[in-house]
């Protein structure tokens, strides 16, 4: 097992460029989805959030090895949006970023690609 923390990105974080400037991470991100969670764009944004819906999954990064510092650094990166939450990526016990539920009013619905428009079932979510 990777020692450090691991951490699951859906946006901004999911670029290495943005990784590497926030708080210095050089490795790849492992693709992963994370269950139980909807993907929203934020009025007056152009980076997304997650908030609980049991219906979709979250198409995004795993990213492991990462250090108490760093997330401290993405922690101040994310702002008062946001909340770091534990949940269960591909087996393992991750962190990631979820509106907080008094920004909730925030949020609105985001055009994504196929694989994020479907539930965990696979069905088309607009038919």
């Amino acid at each position: 097992m990777a020692s450090g923390h691991a951490l699951f990105c859906y946006g901004t974080l999911c670029h290495a460029t943005t990784m590497r400037s926030v708080c210095g991470y050089i490795k790849q991100g492992i693709p992963a989805q994370l269950m139980g969670y909807r993907r929203r764009g934020l009025y007056g944004e152009d980076y997304p959030a997650i908030v609980p819906d049991r219906q979709y999954l979250v198409q995004g990064l795993l990213y492991t090895g990462i250090t108490s510092a760093q997330l401290r650094a993405i922690d101040r990166y994310e702002g008062e949006l946001y909340r770091r939450i534990q949940v269960s990526v591909a087996g393992r016990r991750a962190w990631t970023y979820v509106l907080r539920p008094r920004y909730y009013h925030r949020a609105r619905t985001i055009s994504l690609p196929d694989s994020e428009n479907r539930n965990r079932n696979g069905r088309d979510l607009h038919q």
